[in-house]
C-alpha cells in the first residue's frame, strides 16, 4: 500500500493495519514501512502510533537501501526482526553459560530517566522509569516494564516496584516453567553518593514485591 497524502499519518497507519489484518485473517504480527528518507517524521509518528495505538511492532527501511539491498544492510534488518518478534539473534552455550544447571536466575536491568523542561512556562516532564527481566534461562530474552516515576526522582517508587517485578517474575516462569531462585539486580543511572540509599530503598521493595506474589517466596542477590 502508498500512503495517501492527503490524510493523516495516523489514519493511513490505522488503514494499512486493517487492510493487512483483512488479508491474512489475523492481527498483524509486524508492520514494514518503506521510507524514501532519514528523518524524524514521519518516523516518529510511526513508531509512536504503532507502539501506543496499535500495539504492534514496526519496522521502518529506507528505499534506498531497500533498492540495493546489500548483504550486510539485509542482515541488520533481520536481526531487529527476529528480535522484535521475540527471537535471539545471539546465545551461550551451555559449557560456556557460568549459570548453567544452577538455581534458576532472573536478570534484571532498571534505570530512571528525566526529561527537560518545555513549554513558555517552564513546564517539566516526568521522569520515566524502566525495568527489563530475563524471560529465558541464559538471560538473552527479555521483557521491558516502564512507567512515570514523579517529577526529577531518581529512587524507582515503590509502587513501580510493586507493580515491575511480579509481572517479570510470572513472565519468567510462563516462559520457562521455573520460579526464580536468585536474582540479579543491574541498576543504571546512580552516582556513587544516592547508590547506598537507592539501593537501600529499592532492595527492600523488591524483596516486598517478590514477598507478595508468596509470602514464603524469598530470591537470593
Amino acid at each position: 500500500m502508498y500512503m495517501n497524502a492527503s490524510r493523516s499519518i495516523d489514519t493511513s497507519i490505522r488503514e494499512f493495519y486493517n487492510a493487512t489484518g483483512n488479508k491474512v485473517n489475523a492481527k498483524p504480527q509486524i508492520l514494514f514501512f518503506v521510507l524514501t528518507m532519514k528523518s524524524a517524521q514521519p518516523y516518529n509518528t510511526i513508531k509512536a502510533y504503532c507502539d501506543t495505538d496499535l500495539g504492534v511492532v514496526s519496522q521502518c527501511v529506507q528505499s534506498k537501501h531497500v533498492e540495493q539491498a546489500k548483504a550486510q544492510y539485509c542482515s541488520n534488518v533481520c536481526m531487529k526482526v527476529n528480535a522484535k518478534l521475540g527471537g535471539k539473534s545471539v546465545d551461550l552455550d551451555r559449557t560456556c553459560h557460568p549459570m548453567w544447571e544452577q538455581n534458576a536466575t532472573i536478570f534484571i536491568g532498571a534505570d530512571v530517566s528525566h526529561g527537560g523542561s518545555f513549554g513558555g512556562g517552564g513546564l517539566k516532564s516526568a521522569s520515566f522509569a524502566s525495568m527489563v527481566g530475563s524471560v529465558d534461562l541464559p538471560g538473552t530474552r527479555y521483557a521491558a516494564q516502564c512507567n512515570t516515576n514523579g517529577f526529577r526522582v531518581e529512587v524507582i517508587t515503590t509502587k513501580n516496584i510493586m507493580k515491575f517485578i511480579p509481572t517479570l517474575l510470572r513472565a519468567f516462569k510462563k516462559n520457562t516453567g521455573k520460579i526464580p531462585q536468585r536474582m540479579f539486580y543491574f541498576r543504571d543511572g546512580v552516582s556513587e553518593g544516592q547508590y547506598g540509599h537507592i539501593i537501600d530503598q529499592e532492595l527492600a521493595d523488591i524483596k516486598a514485591a517478590c514477598a507478595s506474589i508468596d509470602a514464603n517466596y524469598r530470591v537470593s542477590s
